[in-house]
């Protein structure tokens, strides 16, 4: 861990996101669930910012899908599908509550705990500053895996 804490160059392949929402949604069905046509930087894995920290997991995006319909409609269509990303997003649609009302939203299907490609961090990071304005993330913000792992707070970010 010594020379990879001191490794030279890192490329920013995680995104972590305001997650007061996803992060549940996340915790119950893998997936992070956003709004649709929201733009991203090309990303390997997603990190949740809740609770004034980033949480321990870090999962690598398996699949992802802009503009799929959010209705109990498409949710039935997409699970009688033999796509198995359809299938995923009709649970996923099917497990969101109310936070996601019927509409248009992006999705990213995730690795949980147990999949190869799965990392978690050693310990969730805290995000210490104070005041308005002082939120480590707003929306999204751009990082690399290897500066997530080696981390011990938002501030050596």
């Amino acid at each position: 861990m010594t020379v990879y804490a001191q490794r030279p160059v890192t490329v920013d392949d995680t995104v972590v996101v305001s997650a007061k929402h996803a992060w549940p949604l996340y915790e119950t069905c893998s997936a992070f669930v956003c709004q649709s046509g929201r733009a991203f930087r090309p990303i390997e894995r997603v990190a949740f910012y809740a609770d004034r920290e980033v949480k321990l997991d870090v999962p690598a995006v398996l699949h992802r899908r802009d503009n799929v319909e959010w209705s109990s409609e498409e949710a039935a269509r997409l699970g009688a599908s033999s796509d198995r990303f359809d299938r995923k997003i009709a649970k996923v649609i099917e497990t969101s509550d109310a936070t996601w009302p019927d509409g248009r939203y992006q999705v990213f299907l995730l690795t949980g705990p147990g999949h190869p490609d799965h990392r978690q961090l050693r310990a969730e990071l805290p995000h210490l500053g104070t005041g308005r304005g002082s939120a480590f993330v707003q929306r999204q913000r751009y990082v690399s895996l290897h500066s997530l792992e080696n981390a011990v707070t938002t501030a050596d970010l």
